[in-house]
């Protein structure tokens, strides 16, 4: 590969690419996102030009990391059907990358403990296990934008060692996949 390309516009096209590559899977994989990813016509390509310039322009002057780069578009995953790069700014990626740091994972406690008095669970178990829509507690809480992800990323064993009684819906097993491709590379 040639040295260049290990950080430029082409790098974030890639990153952009194999993100999008694994987030139509139906399971995880473990797999280098960071691989290099060739196209044809880069010249023509004005928008993966401008915006793949810009986010590398960003990373250059320290605004944020490839690995930031790559979270942020995960939890935007989550959250839209369909991101562009171009949604991503440097101020939106520091936004998300401030959820995903030990302050946010404090002020998630202090929620679920609040939310804890008024409906009790006799564990964090009991966040994680599936309602009747299917879905986790934790993840209705996630998806109204309560709490961050990173609760879910920190505690996610709690999900695999309980016993569910509901099926778990298509948006639940989505969402359980991209968090595990965040906590890679967290």
């Amino acid at each position: 590969m040639n040295k260049n390309l290990k950080s430029s516009p082409l790098r974030v096209y890639s990153i952009y690419t194999n993100v999008k590559k694994v987030l139509k899977r139906k399971k995880y994989k473990d797999e280098n996102l960071y691989k290099m990813v060739w196209f044809k016509g880069y010249n023509d390509a004005k928008w993966i030009h401008n915006d793949c310039k810009r986010i590398f322009n960003d990373i250059e002057n320290s605004f944020y990391s490839y690995n930031d780069l790559l979270i942020a578009m995960f939890y935007e995953s989550i959250f839209i059907k369909s991101f562009t790069l171009r949604m991503l700014t440097d101020k939106r990626i520091n936004e998300i990358k401030s959820l995903f740091s030990l302050i946010e994972l404090k002020k998630d406690k202090k929620i679920l403990l609040a939310i804890n008095k008024n409906i009790i669970f006799n564990s964090i178990e009991d966040y994680f296990r599936l309602n009747t829509e299917e879905v986790s507690y934790i993840y209705e809480l996630i998806m109204k934008k309560f709490i961050s992800p990173i609760f879910w990323i920190k505690y996610d064993n709690f999900f695999d060692s309980i016993e569910q009684i509901y099926k778990e819906s298509e948006e639940h097993i989505k969402f359980r996949k991209i968090c595990k491709y965040m906590k890679s590379h967290y």
